[in-house]
């Protein structure tokens, strides 16, 4: 994913890179479902700002969750650890 197309018509200095990583990761683990935690790492090329805690502080803020090795966002399963459906544009929720 290119930077214009996870912050389409952002382009300000002021952007803090380590949260737009953040944020770019948690894209990223979006749309891939769900990725080997191991790899993600290798996805983005921004290694001055990763931190060995970057996907721990991700899922203590509640926007990743662990499941055996792999990461996925938080909101893709229902609490009761089903699959949810995915929305469509006929039915918004």
């Amino acid at each position: 994913m290119r930077w214009d197309q996870a912050y389409p018509g952002t382009g300000g200095t002021d952007a803090d890179p380590s949260r737009a990583l953040k944020d770019l990761l948690t894209a990223g683990v979006r749309a891939s479902v769900v990725a080997p935690e191991l790899e993600l790492r290798r996805w983005f090329s921004w290694q001055c700002y990763w931190t060995g805690s970057l996907v721990d502080g991700l899922i203590r803020e509640g926007r990743l969750r662990r499941v055996d090795g792999h990461v996925m966002t938080a909101g893709q399963n229902r609490p009761d650890g089903g699959p949810q459906r995915p929305l469509t544009s006929e039915d918004p929720g």
